[in-house]
């Protein structure tokens, strides 16, 4: 199918990834039946893009609204070639908060269901009819439909299970509906994108977005829309692609830390977004002090200074008496922060990077850091490369023979999540399964290890954690819980009312 003089419907066109793939449709010499919600900036879109597009307001979950949009379909066009789903919505909440002992809330769930999984079908089941009142082509075909799901349907991370259920739906029913249409010719194609740089992600503070970034393998960045519709139009032009997902992601992971951004995120701009958010949470949630405690992120632990402690978090030098009357305990933790000695865990390649980072051209020796082969003389323990079930138990082992207070560094994707590997009988997805991780390391390379510019990077930031481990409680997974709130805040602020705009 060439796509061009074809005529298709867009749902969610009126901004990120669906006014992309319009402006993308109308550019090729095709016509563009642009849905979204009345209270959406679709007028505007179609009127910029002149007489080709007509903007159609709708609820995708409305049967009457859906019914209508097919009918002014036809009687604009004449005909129908072309769907393609882009109408979704999100919230991110945990199934249950157990520092506020208040589960999800239902009529959310049901609320993201009947908009990204219910809402798709009712558009796909009623305008199939309209596709199929056209001509076959040579390859016996008469339309495509493009439905729209998420990497969250295999990825998903926590906060999101309402999304990456509504999503796993969209695209479970791929094949079920490619073998429906089959007999009239009409191919059902799935897309399940990545993080993109739509309007929704603007609005996070810019470290955040470059932690998202290095989750992709190559290139590390985020997705741009016009990749998105330009996949679209590849699909709709290959006629043997049908009842298959497409993920397009730059192989983006989320290993199940996502919810635990790596220290130095935190402490090099992030800190004061995470406070103020934290701040507009506690005040939205009327969340209690106790909420908060197990978070790096508060307020007070930026602020607090002990008295006769030279060691701060951030490191303030108040008075020179702070050193003179220092605790011992205080004194010989500085000079340890300050000289980690790493214990060496290679397993596959990125052991080689590992040991790269002792190499003259970076000599982790000027910063007091030995490598040590004893768990019991070092400090923290180093990843590097995949740890398989055979594996598993050692790791533990040697974790458990570190004295405390230890740190644990995940480097490279392997470590992190299986990598390439991660579908494996015999891989450990993830080494934090195993052990507590601290900091995750998302490219295995040296230079993320000890940075010759900035001096100290990932692994150094180590020696900027405060508190020591405690059994059972590890202070350095900061973002476990703060994720979810963040997103949590910044969906309820853009995206959950209906009337605010309900597609992205």
């Amino acid at each position: 199918m060439i796509c061009k003089g074809l005529v298709a419907l867009v749902t969610g066109g009126a901004s990120g990834l669906g006014k992309a793939t319009v402006q993308r449709l109308v550019k090729e010499g095709n016509k563009v039946i642009l849905c979204d919600l009345p209270s959406s900036a679709g007028a505007d879109v179609a009127a910029s893009l002149g007489n080709d597009v007509k903007f159609v307001p709708a609820d995708v979950y409305s049967e009457q609204d859906v019914t209508n949009l097919v009918n002014v379909t036809k009687e604009t066009f004449g005909k129908l070639n072309v769907v393609v789903n882009c109408a979704g919505n999100a919230v991110a909440y945990k199934t249950y908060n157990f520092l506020k002992k208040k589960p999800h809330v239902l009529d959310d769930f049901e609320r993201i269901i009947k908009v990204n999984a219910i809402g798709t079908f009712n558009v796909t089941r009623l305008a199939v009819g309209l596709i199929a009142e056209n001509d076959v082509d040579v390859d016996s075909q008469r339309g495509i439909i493009i439905n729209v799901a998420s990497f969250a349907a295999f990825e998903g991370h926590s906060g999101q299970v309402a999304y990456a259920a509504s999503k796993g739906a969209v695209a479970a029913m791929t094949l079920p509906l490619a073998r429906d249409f089959s007999t009239e010719g009409i191919r059902v194609v799935c897309i399940a994108p990545g993080l993109f740089d739509t309007p929704l992600l603007s609005i996070i503070p810019d470290k955040v977005r470059m932690f998202f970034s290095k989750l992709a393998l190559s290139p590390q960045r985020l997705g741009k829309p016009e990749e998105f519709a330009s996949l679209v139009q590849s699909v709709i032009e290959n006629p043997f692609l049908n009842g298959t997902v497409i993920r397009l992601d730059g192989v983006q992971k989320c290993h199940p830390g996502l919810g635990q951004f790596p220290i130095n995120v935190l402490k090099t701009g992030f800190s004061s977004t995470a406070v103020q958010l934290n701040k507009e949470i506690a005040e939205k949630t009327d969340a209690s002090p106790a909420s908060q405690e197990h978070s790096l992120t508060n307020e007070k632990d930026f602020k607090e200074h002990r008295p006769y402690s030279p060691y701060q978090v951030p490191l303030k030098l108040d008075t020179l008496g702070d050193f003179a009357v220092a605790r011992l305990d205080d004194l010989i933790n500085m000079g340890r922060k300050n000289s980690l000695w790493p214990l060496t865990f290679g397993l596959a390649c990125c052991a080689v990077e590992m040991m790269h980072i002792a190499a003259p051209r970076y000599d982790m020796d000027r910063f007091g850091m030995i490598f040590r082969a004893s768990p019991r003389q070092a400090d923290v323990l180093i990843v590097a490369g995949t740890v398989t079930n055979k594996m598993a138990p050692a790791l533990r082992k040697v974790y458990d023979q570190m004295t405390d207070p230890k740190w644990v560094v995940s480097m490279g994707s392997c470590a992190n999540g299986g990598g390439y590997y991660h579908y494996s009988y015999a891989v450990v997805r993830g080494c934090d399964r195993i052990i507590p991780v601290d900091i995750y390391v998302p490219e295995p390379t040296s230079t993320y290890l000890i940075d010759r510019d900035e001096k100290v990077h990932y692994l150094t930031n180590v020696q900027f954690i405060e508190k020591k481990r405690k059994i059972g409680y590890y202070p350095v997974n900061v973002m476990n819980e703060m994720v979810p709130q963040v997103l949590e805040h910044l969906f309820e602020k853009q995206m959950t009312s209906k009337e605010e705009g309900l597609y992205r």
